[in-house]
């Protein structure tokens, strides 16, 4: 998603249960808008109810650093992560991901892929492909941010 834009990283708090997710805040690489909105430009990993392009509030917190507050618009984007049984199969599946109009991420969890649906209301074939995969026991789905 990276892209020519001046970008900031907002950091977004995560629950963690059990050691997982392995960190305690992930920071999603974002475009200011102004002084307060920013408009997520990367899948992320373990955030959860946000996608690419959504617009967030975030301020500046006590260490300086720029933290989510509150959405300000969604987007529309799905955010899915899949977590593989055999991590040979993720190359093959991101380029399928990618040839059916979804854009996915590898983690440095080698086995652990975040995809983004950009029209979630419109991607039938995507979703197919991840949803079989899930049944065939070849990955395991998060849904972080769905509108279907």
């Amino acid at each position: 998603m990276m892209s020519d834009k001046k970008l900031v990283k907002v950091g977004f708090d995560l629950i963690q249960d059990d050691g997982y997710p392995p960190i305690s805040t992930e920071w999603l690489w974002s475009c200011r808008q102004n002084e307060i909105y920013f408009q997520i430009d990367n899948v992320p990993f373990f955030a959860v109810g946000v996608a690419v392009d959504d617009v967030v509030e975030a301020r500046i917190n006590d260490d300086g650093d720029l933290k989510y507050v509150k959405h300000h618009s969604r987007s529309g984007h799905a955010t899915l992560r899949l977590l593989f049984v055999d991590e040979h199969l993720v190359g093959n599946v991101m380029q399928q991901i990618g040839s059916l109009g979804g854009f996915s991420e590898q983690s440095h969890i080698s086995s652990l892929i975040a995809v983004d649906i950009p029209d979630a209301k419109d991607a039938n074939e995507l979703r197919n492909l991840i949803y079989d995969g899930e049944k065939a026991g070849k990955w395991e789905i998060e849904e972080a941010c769905i509108w279907w």
